[in-house]
Parts: C-alpha cells; structure tokens; sequence
C-alpha cells in the first residue's frame, strides 16, 4: 500500500469484515461524506485497497473474532515495519488501541492484539514463536540489517570475489537476495574492483543505490512480473535490470489489481471446489455404506424366512437349525440345551412356535428396509443437490459491479418527513460536528435531547415546516440517542434556530467533540414513543435503505417493518428485517439487500421487529438529492 493511498484510508472506520478464502479477506470501510473503501489482507500478497469485487467465502470463527474488534474502530495507519515482511494496521476503538499484523511469508498469518500487544485473535497459532491465543505478539527473528541502517562495511563483504553478491546477502541484508544483486549490478561498471580504495567505494555506491531503490519501490506507479528458474513468477515494484530478459510483463496498478483480483477468484474457487468434493465423497462413501447394509439386511430377512419356511413344513428341526438362527437372528439363540428370546430364556414347544417368532424377525427387518432405502434416496437427492453447487461455484458469486451514486446525506442518519422535507442527524461526535458545522444554515432547526449521547437532527427548511415534520424529527432525534441502547419506550427531545447553536465554548469551558452549546428558549416535544420503521426508497434506479418515524418511511416505502427497543443485536435485526423486505418485495429475484447498509439504519443497541406494513411507495421530490 502506498504512503498515498494509506493517507486516503487514514480515519476511515471500519464497517465489516468478510472472508474471502481461508488466508485472505475483505475489510469493507466508510468515513463521512467519503465514498466508501474496501481494503483487501491476503497473506500472500499483502494490503491494498480495491475497487473491484472480490469473491466472499463463509464467515469463519477467526472473522467472527475480528469483528467483535475492529467493526465500528477507525484505522489510524498502515505501515510495513522497516526489515520486516509484515502489514501492521493501527485501529482506535472506543479509546483503546486495537492492532492488525498481516504475515506474508511462510505459510502467512493475521494476528490481532490490543495495544500491550496481547493476541486476542489470530489466524493460526505458532507455538514455537510464541504465536497462541493470550500470549504476547513479536515480530519474527530479523534476516539481517534494515536498509536504513546499513554502512558501506556491512556490504563490503558481499561484493568479494566468489559466490554472487545475492548469495553471500541472505544473512545481511533484510532483503530479498535478488534486490542486492540489481543494487551490485546498478553500480558496476567494470569487473570486480581489485583495491581496497575502490571496493569501499563501491560498497558506499551500493548502500546509497539500495536507499535509492527503497524509495523507488514505495513510490512506483508500475510493477513487474519475472519469470523463475523453476517456471513459477514474482512480482517487483523496481525493474531488475540483472535479469531484464526474464521479464515477463509490466502493469499499472489498475491492471495489477485485476492480475491479484483474479488469483484471490481462483483461490476462492480452489478452496470451494475442494471443500464440495469432500462433501461429495463423504456423501459418496454413506450412500455405499447404507446400500451394503441394505442388501445385507435383505438376505438376512430372506435367511429368516428360508429356515422359518423349512421349519414349519417339516423339512427342518429344532436341533439341526440351532447353528443357523445363532448366525442370522438377533432375538433368538440357542445356548447349549436352551433358547433365549432377547436375552430370556424361552421354551419353543415346536418347530411352529419358533417359525412364527422367526416370521416375526424377518418382518421387522423387512420393515427397516424400508426406511433405509428411504435414507439412501434422500442422500442421493442430497448428493445431486452438492453435485450441480459445485458446478455453480466454478463461478464464485461477487459484489456487484456497480457503484451506485451516493448522497451526501446517506453519511449520516437520514428521512424524508410525510411533508417532503430532508431530515439529516449525526451517527457520532465526529459527524454531529461534521452536520452542525457543514450543513446548518439559516432556514433550518435544530434537533437535540437533554441526555448525553443524542445525536444533532437538522430538519432542512425547518422554518417552514408543520406540526408532522416537527414531531417526526423529535421521533428520530429519541429513538437514535441512547435512551434506545437503555430500553427506554418515550423520552424528550427540543428543537432551537440555527443561531441559538453555538460552534465554541465561552472562555473557560471545554465542550467535547461532537457537542454545541445552544442558548435561548427552546421548543419541547415531551414523552416522545421510541419507535421507528425501516423500508426501502427508490431513488434513480436503486431501493435505497433508510429508516424513520414509521408515519413518514411509509409514505415513501412500498413496505415498512417496525422496530422498537427489544433483544436482538442490529446484525440479527438487520437480517430479520431484509429477509421480511425481500419476500415482500422481490417478485422476480431482483433485489439485492446490502446487510451492512440495513445495520446501518438501525439505532445503537437492541432491536425487536415488530409489525409489517404497507407504505405509499411515493418517490422523493428531484430536489431532495442537491446540495
């Protein structure tokens, strides 16, 4: 990643996380008014950022772990610590620090800490470095000097005669071998240098081109694919000029995220694949077990009735069928003078008696035929069923490729009131700020509660608006505070002009980020219901999530799904509530429902879906969507 681009995500705030195969995944990340961000971690190619899709895999116990960490923390920088082959991300959450490390080398890991450096999450455990759950995080034994610290006496001895200067490197220099040997080949001009005088000045020409060849590589605009020896390739952000005839291709970076967007495809399709054709056998070796025990139990059933058959027509007796019952039934047994039926001694009176109890046995196990061959019909149906998934996974499901414009005001809690105006509220401190500061002008109010931990609400045109708009934003303003995340059923909300709401403290106070001090009278709404509604919003070609009070959601929703404070965590609610819009709305197998955006529209804390509703579906005023 670049110094560039990691400036760009800098603040970010993370929103979700994904699996994209067992050793790379997806963090899915937003900021403001920004557009959003993904941001790719493979342990075999490293960090960047991304705008194409990406295949995602199931959600595994490790990302279920991460995300109890970093969902909702803002990243405060990337780097690469200097002679290490490791990404370490910083994240702040809730004022506590949070750190990434991405291993690419070996078989690659992702460790997650908080800041004294105790592992609360890790891909893998390492033992032998101390790599396991509640241990404490180091980075790996060093390979050598960082190129920052090297002195032209450190390279002296790589450039001696003999073995190459890549060879004699690997216990040095903290760098691969072959960017030692462009650094060597860079410099010399004429065959190795046969004084002292000029062999330290070459090893200082060296030290001074490795420098040189470090800020090229983080700056670069173009990389390089070389071919191996072996047949494999790598890639180099600097041109190596020692085996420029192995070159194989050059790239921009759009180009070089579709070459590592397509092996993270074949990655995800491997893993699928694979993970498919052992269900597949598995399924394969029960279908084979259940028709061999089936087929043995025919005979057996077949057997019971054959001696059972001789036994009443005389053809057999009791004595010369004793062998024969021990072997087939399993009910029924001679021991050496006397039979047992289930383990209890049994007196068969005559060969009629004992064929009745074998008739007996041999229907019970005509009956469990029955049920086996119904079993075994029901793996096959199973087994087609993973045959044609495994087909369909050859191509792996990715977001779409469309990136739909998005609203300023979709940075920030958002309705439109049942009389057509634009309600805007913060999410956090830093986006209270960002709406007062920005987008508070003259003919607007404003929205607030006495409690802490209430966002600022701006009903845009306020002045002009009537009784509905005004209660419908003191709705939202108590049902977005933290009198949800309480449980709390009504609280109190008020609404002042845009002037009474002042950007800095008097002298001598301190205000926290986020709040404003606000004079004057102000206009109560008391014992205002915690309730609010979630639908979908046309706008252009897209349904747009967005939640309000449920009186005005629905006059521009076809459905409305009410929620008030319950039990259930916003990731649950959110789910709930998309699998309630789908089946009303997608007829023909349309509509894609982001989870994370439903989340998003949801308070702080605890939910409980309630009533389904039918809504207007009326769509939003052209002049809605400027500013």
């Amino acid at each position: 990643m670049s110094a560039k681009v990691e400036l760009e995500l800098r603040s970010y705030y993370v929103n979700n996380v994904y699996s994209i195969s067992k050793d790379s995944f997806l963090l899915r990340m937003h900021r403001g008014e920004m557009p959003e961000k993904s941001v790719v971690i493979s342990t075999k190619f490293g960090v960047w950022p991304t705008d194409q899709p990406v295949p995602r895999g199931e959600t595994t116990d490790f990302v279920s772990k991460v995300r109890e960490f970093v969902i909702r923390s803002q990243l405060l920088g990337c780097s690469v610590p200097e002679g290490e082959r490791v990404v370490q991300l910083n994240f702040s959450r809730r004022d506590t620090i949070v750190r990434g490390y991405v291993e690419v080398f070996g078989a690659g890991n992702v460790v997650l800490t908080d800041g004294e450096g105790v592992i609360h999450a890790l891909l893998r455990e390492v033992p032998a470095r101390g790599l396991v759950q509640g241990g404490k995080y180091d980075f790996p034994p060093s390979r050598g000097i960082p190129v920052s610290k090297l002195v032209p006496a450190d390279v002296r001895p790589l450039l001696a005669r003999g073995s190459s200067p890549g060879e004699r490197s690997r216990s040095v220099v903290a760098l691969p071998s072959r960017l030692v040997q462009e650094a060597v080949h860079r410099v010399t001009v004429t065959s190795s240098p046969v004084s002292t005088e000029e062999l330290d000045n070459l090893a200082a020409k060296v030290v001074d081109e490795l420098k040189k060849m470090r800020n090229e590589a983080r700056s670069t605009e173009r990389f390089y694919v070389y071919r191996t020896p072996d047949g494999g390739r790598f890639l180099s952000a600097i041109r190596l000029g020692h085996i420029e005839s192995e070159l194989e291709k050059m790239m921009d970076w759009g180009q070089l995220q579709s070459e590592l967007v397509n092996e993270l495809i074949e990655q995800y399709r491997s893993e699928a694949a694979s993970g498919l054709e052992a269900q597949i056998r598995k399924e394969q070796r029960r279908i084979e077990n259940a028709k061999e025990t089936l087929k043995r139990t025919v005979e057996r059933a077949n057997s019971l009735e054959k001696v059972a058959s001789d036994l009443k027509q005389g053809i057999s007796d009791l004595d010369s069928v004793a062998d024969q019952i021990n072997q087939l039934s399993s009910d029924i047994k001679w021991n050496d003078g006397y039979w047992t039926l289930k383990g209890v001694k049994a007196e068969f009176g005559s060969p009629f008696s004992l064929a009745s109890k074998l008739f007996d046995e041999a229907k019970l196990l005509r009956a469990s035929t029955k049920n086996l061959e119904r079993s075994i019909s029901e793996m096959e149906s199973n087994l087609e069923l993973l045959k044609k998934k495994s087909e369909s996974e050859a191509t792996p499901k990715v977001a779409s490729t469309r990136v739909r414009r998005r609203f300023w005001f979709e940075a920030y809690r958002w309705f439109v009131t049942s009389e057509g105006l634009l309600s805007v509220g913060g999410r956090d401190a830093g986006s209270n700020s960002l709406l007062i500061r920005k987008r508070l002008e003259p003919y607007d109010l404003v929205f607030h509660t006495e409690a802490p931990g209430s966002p600022f609400f701006i009903l845009k045109h306020g002045s002009k608006a009537g009784n509905d708009s005004l209660l419908q934003v003191a709705q939202a303003t108590v049902s977005f505070s933290r009198a949800w995340k309480e449980g709390l059923s009504a609280a109190d909300a008020y609404c002042v002009a845009p002037e009474q709401v002042k950007l800095g403290a008097p002298s001598g106070m301190y205000m926290p980020r986020g709040s404003f001090m606000v004079e004057g009278e102000r206009r109560y709404f008391k014992g205002v219901k915690l309730r609010l509604g979630v639908g979908l919003s046309r706008v252009g070609e897209d349904l747009i999530p967005c939640s309000g009070p449920v009186e005005a959601v629905s006059r521009y929703c076809y459905v409305v799904v009410e929620v008030t404070p319950g039990h259930l965590a916003p990731g649950a609610t959110a789910a709930k509530i998309r699998n309630i819009l789908v089946q009303h709305l997608d007829k023909d197998g349309g509509v894609e429902l982001n989870l994370d955006e439903l989340a998003r529209c949801l308070p702080p804390g605890k939910s409980a879906p309630g009533r389904i509703m039918k809504g207007e579906g009326k769509p939003f005023k052209e002049d809605l969507f400027v500013g």
